[in-house]
């Protein structure tokens, strides 16, 4: 028979299902269920099976539309080709062309195997910076996007903050470009991100390259040093113990800011003055010695700290604290010293190489790659080869505050510079 609509309202109900093959389109049938229900469907046989595939009910679609729909299904089949299983293959290609940044990002991570604290700093930028994105397609962010939000946070944020946000997308981007959907089919053509590379937005950020000075470090010391302090000081709030314990920690070892934070007791051994930095930049453990003052730096740290995990306690849920920005800030107004944490790192660094640290070993201190060969796995006592650097910053910062007096020189209300180092001295450092 032919199928028409005619045909279709002229149906009556049955007991049984009934089949009604079309004689105009070959394979095109209508299937008449006991239940009542109608359906239109194609058979053909797939690579010697026979196969019955659904098109759709009746009347939500007509027998022209039903017709149309019935066509490429059979094509499909007569070319060995099953009409559900390409379905299903479809969706599956549509849902990984429309993977997410969120996902991408995940991938990319365990994939590069990154340290956590590089993950942090990541995950931290994408939510920042990038959060109206993370959810959509990867697929879906275009050159034209990329170079709006680079312009967005250029003006916002600052350039250093614009080129560090699409770098790290520009990372993922090219993670995704290497992942094959199917075969020839990738989940980008391209990186929307080399638009900026490609118009020549300035991106160059100049080298950071503060360090303190021996005024900053003997404002520094003698702010810690002073009893009562704040008797010096008008309308002074009081720097908790934690933040100007981490401050110093990371002036007399040159440890990076997410290392200290996260420094355990259980990884401080006082016996053989030396603690363990975990999960470091690089993936290595990392073994800081104590020089005298250090330990008793931690010493006393470990009387404010109580009987919690990390050296610097959160005030809440048992983590360690994340970021004491605020009370850094209080710091750098009472003593007048201006400094980024990471500041702290170039001034160890710095004061090494014055006390005549060879490159090699100061790499090691800083726990740089690139001051570690093969043999570092045979060299049990590696720390005892660090440890005269740390003691030669050490005392090069001693030069600066010890004037034999022991007292702070405060001078309406800010702390003062005191020029006591001699011409010889000088010459020394």
């Amino acid at each position: 028979m032919t199928i028409t609509q005619r045909f279709m309202d002229s149906l009556k109900p049955t007991k049984k299902d009934v089949f009604h093959r079309d004689d105009l389109l070959r394979g095109f049938a209508v299937k008449q269920s006991a239940g009542g229900t109608v359906t239109f469907i194609v058979e053909a046989k797939v690579n010697g099976q026979s196969k019955r595939r659904t098109v759709g009910r009746h009347p939500a679609l007509s027998v022209k539309e039903a017709r149309e729909k019935a066509r490429p299904m059979l094509v499909l089949m007569y070319d060995g080709i099953d009409p559900k299983a390409e379905k299903a293959k479809q969706k599956a290609r549509d849902a990984a062309l429309g993977t997410s940044l969120r996902s991408v990002l995940s991938d990319y991570q365990v994939a590069r195997s990154l340290a956590k604290s590089t993950i942090r700093d990541q995950t931290n930028s994408f939510n920042a910076y990038f959060s109206d994105w993370m959810d959509k397609p990867i697929r879906d962010i275009t050159r034209k996007d990329v170079e709006r939000r680079f312009i967005k946070l250029k003006d916002s944020s600052g350039k250093a903050t614009a080129a560090k946000a699409i770098r790290y997308l520009s990372a993922v981007m090219n993670y995704a470009m290497a992942d094959e959907v199917e075969d020839g089919v990738y989940l980008l053509s391209g990186n929307p991100c080399d638009v900026i590379r490609e118009k020549k937005f300035d991106r160059t950020i100049k080298k950071r390259e503060g360090y303190l000075d021996e005024h900053d470090v003997r404002n520094l010391m003698d702010f810690h040093l002073t009893p009562n302090v704040g008797d010096f000081i008008p309308d002074y709030k009081p720097v908790n113990q934690s933040t100007i314990t981490f401050v110093l920690l990371l002036l007399y070892t040159g440890i990076r800011k997410n290392e200290g934070l996260s420094l355990r007791w259980s990884d401080v051994d006082f016996k053989n003055e030396v603690f363990v930095l975990r999960d470091t930049k690089n993936k290595t453990d990392h073994i800081v010695p104590m020089v005298g003052f250090v330990t008793d730096l931690l010493e006393k740290m470990k009387e404010v700290s109580g009987e919690g995990k990390f050296v610097f306690p959160a005030k809440k849920d048992g983590r360690h604290l994340l970021d004491p920005r605020k009370q850094i800030a209080r710091l750098q107004k009472y003593t007048g010293v201006k400094f980024s944490l990471h500041d702290l790192r170039r001034t160890f660094a710095t004061h090494a190489t014055i006390a005549g640290a060879d490159h090699n070993l100061l790499a090691r201190s800083l726990n740089h790659k690139s001051g570690y060969s093969i043999t570092d796995g045979y060299v049990a006592t590696r720390v005892d080869l660090v440890r005269p650097v740390f003691e030669n910053v050490a005392d090069q910062y001693g030069y600066y505050y010890h004037d034999g007096t022991g007292k702070a020189q405060f001078k309406d209300g800010k702390m003062a510079k005191q020029d006591h180092l001699n011409e010889d001295l000088d010459d020394e450092v």
